[in-house]
């Protein structure tokens, strides 16, 4: 770069007199000089007094791994001013990256920040249970997990730990939005297709049940009721039925029910029976573009099911 020239970096406008529009954009006026050789007098006298800009992160992801059992990672971003895909990387993604070590204003920014505390009529923090077991419920009813975090606005990490973690205490808030939200999503039916029929599997590879297997889903000492009459329903009577003429409907409302609530009911109880039967009836009926369109799904939701 000429003398003084501007920056032309394509992801970024350096300034001059700064450190990264000597090295990135090679300017040597007489500012970017000065900076350089201010950072290297600097790194000098850090080697030389055995002092560095970076620190072990162990400290640091012990720390966050606290904060995270009361906070969500974006709060803890608000609160540090650490940028959450750093706060992800101390902690370590997925894949097994982890930084092992830290800028020190970043693990002294990280270890300012405390959890709040105070009881529930603050805003502070809660038992976890209803609010997993609301989460299972959503997924096994085939509402995939990425889709409830986009909702919900949590990271993908704080989503998974309530699905999968062991019982923690959760904000106020954070129980509320998850109550709000499977209240809403509870009475529609998730978009078909294979990522709801890979989110039913996954929640009964983990034996996760519905909304329908709880009397009160809030009660520690309630267990899921996953009998035949899940939901108030009894499957084998809506497919005597059926099978002895009557509607999809007209059987769901002699069952005091509804068809969503029996489709519902038919993939929490794993009966591909009723499913098909529904979608064949509709494809036998029906001349409704959407509705030929949902019974294709559904056959195909069988198919990869089985």
């Amino acid at each position: 770069m000429t003398l003084n020239a501007a920056c032309t970096h394509p992801r970024a406008r350096h300034q001059h007199g700064t450190y990264a529009c000597y090295q990135r954009d090679e300017c040597r006026c007489e500012p970017c000089r000065t900076a350089a050789n201010r950072r290297a007098k600097t790194a000098r006298v850090r080697a030389e007094t055995g002092q560095s800009a970076l620190v072990p992160a162990d400290r640091t992801r012990a720390h966050l791994a606290t904060l995270m059992d009361t906070l969500t990672m974006g709060q803890i971003a608000r609160r540090s001013g650490i940028h959450p895909t750093a706060l992800h990387l101390i902690l370590g993604t997925p894949d097994g990256r982890r930084s092992k070590r830290v800028a020190r204003k970043t693990e002294r920014a990280v270890l300012a920040v405390r959890a709040n505390r105070h009881g529930p009529e603050r805003g502070g923090l809660v038992d976890s249970l209803g609010t997993q077991r609301r989460l299972r419920a959503l997924v096994a009813m085939g509402w995939t997990a990425r889709s409830l975090t986009a909702r919900l606005g949590f990271s993908s990490r704080t989503t998974h730990l309530l699905l999968h973690g062991s019982r923690i205490e959760v904000l106020v808030s954070t129980r509320d939005r998850v109550r709000d939200l499977c209240a809403e999503l509870s009475r529609r039916t998730p978009p078909a297709g294979r990522h709801a029929t890979r989110a039913r599997n996954v929640a009964r590879a983990h034996g996760w049940h519905g909304i329908g297997a709880w009397d009160d889903i809030d009660d520690p000492t309630e267990t899921p009721d996953v009998g035949v009459k899940e939901r108030g329903l009894d499957l084998d009577e809506w497919m005597h039925l059926v099978l002895g003429g009557e509607t999809p409907e007209q059987a769901a409302r002699r069952c005091r029910s509804s068809s969503w609530d029996v489709q519902q009911a038919a993939r929490e109880q794993g009966r591909p029976d009723v499913l098909r039967a529904i979608a064949e009836y509709t494809l036998r009926t029906s001349t409704h573009g959407t509705s030929i369109h949902h019974a294709e799904l559904l056959l195909a939701e069988i198919k990869d099911a089985a």
